[in-house]
């Protein structure tokens, strides 16, 4: 998988929220390329490199990357077990993707943070046509229905 992101300034610190799964694994990566610094958080799977982190304890979360000095988080935690735990899980995964990101959301606004939030193209009803950023949501489940709340709620809720 190839992940291509707009990266700020090389000046800039970068706090990674699910820094241990593939796409934040991909985004360390990335950053280190581009010589940028960052601080890496995980639920599970931590390492001596990565930062404990459960972005369930919405408290605890806010505390933790209110203190940092991080410019810019990528929020790219995933439910444990994936979409289809998600369906039969569906308060826990509005916690976990609604809640969550907002609670995070409203850090960046306070603290002046950038947030990077990363989707899916669960957003969208299943096509043979090429979709882009634009493209009316239509998602078949509840991890795409939750996906587009937290789309929303940024985008109405952040400027940056």
């Amino acid at each position: 998988m190839k992940l291509e992101i707009a990266l700020g300034s090389n000046m800039a610190i970068n706090l990674i929220v699910g820094a241990n799964g593939l796409i934040g694994t991909s985004i360390r990566k990335s950053l280190r390329n581009k010589k940028q610094s960052f601080k890496g958080f995980s639920f599970s799977r931590t390492n001596t490199n990565l930062t404990t982190l459960d972005i369930n304890d919405l408290e605890k979360t806010n505390t933790i990357l209110g203190q940092q000095e991080g410019k810019n988080i990528y929020l790219c935690s995933n439910f444990p077990g994936g979409v289809n735990i998600v369906e039969k899980n569906a308060a826990q995964a509005t916690h976990f993707y609604l809640d969550a990101t907002i609670n995070i959301g409203q850090v960046c606004k306070n603290k002046k943070k950038k947030l990077i939030f990363i989707s899916t193209d669960y957003v969208f009803a299943d096509s043979n046509t090429p979709l882009d950023e634009k493209s009316p949501t239509s998602p078949l489940n509840v991890y795409g229905r939750l996906k587009v709340l937290a789309e929303k709620w940024i985008q109405e809720n952040l400027n940056d």
